[in-house]
């Protein structure tokens, strides 16, 4: 593996110049992957029994709303949460709100 293409462990050691650079790469990488994206076995089967069961469901997520929304659509797991937060819509992860 060619070590000069890797993004450096620690987000200080990034050259800030380079940051929309890795942000484009990863990108590229994650949606050409996307769809071989599938759940983990048993996953919707969960889902269906916490529905029956009455549990109320929320996600919050580092994924934009268009991410999470492809991602609901791609499983058909969006029906099943009663509400989501998204990063583009609050403040980030760890932020209470």
């Amino acid at each position: 593996m060619n070590t000069q293409h890797l993004i450096p462990a620690r987000q200080e050691d990034l050259d800030a110049s380079r940051i929309e650079e890795f942000s484009a790469r990863y990108r590229h990488h994650y949606f050409a992957g996307e769809p071989e994206i599938v759940l983990f076995k048993g996953v919707r089967e969960l889902m269906v029994e916490l529905a029956e069961g009455g549990a109320r469901l929320a996600v919050a997520t580092g994924k934009s709303r268009r991410g999470l929304d492809r991602a609901f659509g791609a499983t058909g797991l969006g029906m099943f949460f009663a509400a989501s937060r998204c990063a583009d819509e609050t403040h980030p992860k760890p932020h209470p709100a």
